[in-house]
């Protein structure tokens, strides 16, 4: 197994030019800003950012249409940057804007189109904002503006923007709600979740609109969409999984060219470990709403984790050309450009990730990490942590990542000093998990201090002996014990550790945890005097997507290597793979 996956390596690395670079982008780029409403009041503020979000749906349905999606547009709520630079920093040929005017009992709707390369006014109409027209708006505004912009339209485009979603003014004000409420919750950061209480009020919207009108098929696909959410969070029963289906294969029925049923179908199909089948949902989703970047971004990463590289890359980097400020785009480019050691690539994309969410602070020292791997110098990554609030440790990242770089420039004694008084007992993001006692044994053993090193690796190994035990499928846990163990001379529980890491996240499932682990039973290996097992591993990680673990300049720093460097095969390893 470990020799195939190394030819899948070696053939994949010969391949890498990647079909991404080959897409371009062909139709015209229309950005929607949110709509603004002076006079709206805060139960009516959902109002003017959902019919921007309605009629981008609308216009997403045109297969010659490029429409930047609302994790790109709501940035520009209320901004007074030049017509001109929002085009150009969201690639549109067109900026759509729209403000509400309220008067003595009614309301209407003011509707500019802007050429995004002067920034002059191209067009502009009003239209009437009765309670029954709100279902009506998003159409006849989509209409108006395709008409002025001389877009060719198919005979089945013409019908459906001549079809409201549904009849019932009332459920489709249940549905913007469950919209505004959905998007709300989506994390402001790269690597954040959803809030839970926007995304269960956003499911009660959903279920209240398709109530009042059963055949709502949109509402019904953003239903299924919440359920599934509601599966991964906090809900795992198959009831609640069986009703995601139920929805989306609904929703389908009554319209079979809507996207949201194909997204929650993928994810139920992959939750229940079905890849093939949810990667064949997104590109049947696809095939009617190719543009769509709620189908891409998962069909990327889907294809990643089934070893389809390039595939999956070109799909990830689509969906940054279509929408290029959206930060879930911009951060699987980045970690998927990391993993395959394209590492200015990857750079690029964390820059433009900071630039969308400047106050993602994970993102800035992932960053700094991926600098590290590529570069050989914790520079960058400790420029980075200077510019971290001072209390800001979340998921103990900060403390990590300090630990991390003053390790590199073996700074160990302001490295204890550090931990000393880092704010956080543990480090974890799904593939560290690294206590401060287990920090504290390095630094000592870095010093030479057998005497310190070996208290702190006895505290960290009894620490993580109980977290091992209740949480015994965890391999982060096992792996780090196994460090610990390995500090301590335990070869053969070492080894144990390491190998019951690989085993609850074998290679075969291609994920970054797997090389994680893999990463780490080098280190274990290299400590307990096991060498050829650490240089097979350390060539099979060298020979497959795993930049985070192993890439010539990190291999040439890192002390968890110094076992290796005084056998000649450290030597000839960096020679052969010094390309990569």
């Amino acid at each position: 197994v470990l020799v195939l996956a190394a030819i899948a390596g070696i053939i994949w690395y010969e391949r890498r030019s990647a079909v991404a670079s080959r897409i371009a982008l062909q139709g015209t780029t229309v950005a929607v800003l949110p709509f603004t409403d002076p006079g709206q009041a805060d139960s009516t503020r959902y109002v003017a950012d959902m019919l921007s979000e309605d009629l981008r749906a609308e216009l997403k349905r045109i297969r010659s249409l490029i429409v930047p999606s609302y994790q790109s547009s709501a940035g520009y709520a209320g901004a007074t940057k030049p017509i001109s630079r929002i085009a150009s920093e969201m690639a549109a040929n067109f900026v759509v804007t729209g403000t509400i005017h309220r008067g003595q009992g009614d309301a209407r709707l003011e509707v500019h189109v802007f050429d995004g390369r002067t920034g002059k006014s191209a067009w502009t109409d009003t239209f009437a904002m009765g309670n029954s027209d709100l279902t009506h708006i998003a159409r006849k505004s989509a209409n108006a503006i395709l008409s002025q912009l001389d877009i060719d339209l198919t005979r089945e485009e013409k019908d459906r923007l001549g079809l409201p979603p549904t009849t019932n003014p009332l459920a489709y004000d249940f549905y913007l709600r469950g919209r505004y409420a959905e998007l709300s919750a989506r994390p402001r950061t790269a690597v954040g979740e959803a809030r839970a209480d926007s995304m269960r009020r956003a499911q009660a919207r959903y279920f209240q609109a398709r109530s009042l009108d059963a055949d709502f098929a949109t509402a019904r696909a953003r239903l299924a969409v919440t359920h599934m959410w509601s599966a991964t969070a906090y809900d795992t029963t198959r009831a609640r999984l069986d009703q995601a289906r139920l929805e989306a294969e609904n929703a389908l029925r009554l319209d079979s060219l809507v996207s949201g049923p194909h997204e929650a179908l993928a994810a139920y199909w992959s939750r229940q470990g079905n890849a093939p089948k949810a990667i064949e949902e997104l590109e049947t989703g696809l095939r009617h709403a190719p543009n769509d970047v709620d189908l891409l971004v998962p069909l990327g990463v889907l294809l990643i984790h089934a070893g389809r590289w390039e595939e999956g890359i070109a799909r990830i980097e689509r969906a940054i050309q279509i929408d290029p400020r959206n930060p879930s785009a911009l951060w699987q480019a980045a970690m998927s450009s990391g993993r395959t050691r394209r590492f200015a690539e990857a750079q690029k994309a964390f820059n433009r990730l900071i630039e969308v969410s400047p106050d993602d602070h994970e993102v800035k020292l992932i960053k700094g990490q991926a600098y590290l791997r590529w570069k050989g110098s914790a520079d960058t990554l400790s420029a980075l942590l200077a510019k971290i609030p001072p209390g800001w440790d979340s998921r103990g990242m900060a403390t990590f990542s300090r630990y991390t770089a003053l390790r590199v420039q073996r700074r160990y004694r302001e490295g204890l000093s550090m931990l000393e008084n880092a704010p956080s007992d543990l480090s974890r993001d799904g593939l560290v998990y690294h206590p401060r006692a287990l920090m504290q044994a390095e630094m000592y053993h870095g010093l030479g201090d057998w005497r310190k090193a070996r208290a702190h690796y006895e505290i960290a190994r009894a620490m993580m002996a109980d977290s091992a035990a209740a949480h015994p499928n965890d391999p982060s846990i096992h792996a780090a014990l196994g460090l610990a163990l390995a500090g301590l001379g335990l070869k053969r529980d070492a080894i144990s550790e390491a190998e019951r890491a690989m085993e609850i996240e074998p290679v075969s499932k291609n994920s970054r945890a797997a090389t994680a682990h893999m990463g780490i039973a080098v280190e274990i290996f290299a400590r307990v005097g096991e060498l050829d097992r650490a240089f097979e591993t350390l060539e099979l990680l060298l020979s497959m997507p795993s930049g985070r673990e192993a890439s010539i300049p990190f291999l040439r720093v890192w002390a968890g290597f110094d076992p290796l460097r005084s056998d000649p095969r450290f030597d000839q390893l960096l020679d052969r793979f010094s390309g990569k």
